[in-house]
């Protein structure tokens, strides 16, 4: 479970949002005058359920815990999230980080990197022959051949 999800599961939207806005029942939602606009009905929503927001009125966003009090507060994610970590007793590990998937194209990445040195360390040691067959074109550029990056070649 990450970090985010683990601050979202521990709180309640409905006590985040309460601390700016004062929340009436309506039904099983809760409704209140959008922080984020003058009007005079309520047309912002929480929906406990979903733990999510929403504004039927004048600015028709909505969001999670964190989106609102990005907005509210005028902070990026970062700081949202350390906010909402303190609130729920989480602590935040040193560094996040990234995302699984721009891990694995980092990862990728080096192995690509690691696979190409291995390639170009074969074709300077294995004799010509072997070469030859290998790669199924004679000739010196018989690595271009071989769909190798230009700069994976020595």
């Amino acid at each position: 479970m990450s970090t985010v999800d683990e601050v979202k599961q521990k709180l309640d939207i409905v006590e985040v949002i309460g601390q700016y806005v004062k929340l009436t029942k309506a039904g099983r939602n809760f409704k209140a005058v959008c922080p984020f606009h003058n009007e005079k009905t309520p047309s912002f929503y929480v929906f406990p359920e979903r733990q999510s927001w929403h504004c039927f009125g004048a600015c028709a966003t909505g969001g999670d815990a964190f989106t609102f009090v990005m907005k509210k507060e005028g902070v990026e994610f970062g700081e949202a999230l350390r906010m909402l970590a303190d609130k729920a007793g989480v602590t935040l590990p040193s560094k996040i980080e990234a995302g699984p998937k721009r891990m694995k194209r980092i990862n990728y990445s080096r192995l690509t990197k690691r696979r190409c040195s291995i390639i170009t360390i074969c074709w300077s040691i294995l004799p010509e022959g072997i070469c030859q067959k290998l790669s199924a074109r004679p000739g010196p550029d018989r690595k271009n051949h071989r769909g190798l990056p230009a700069w994976c070649q020595s």
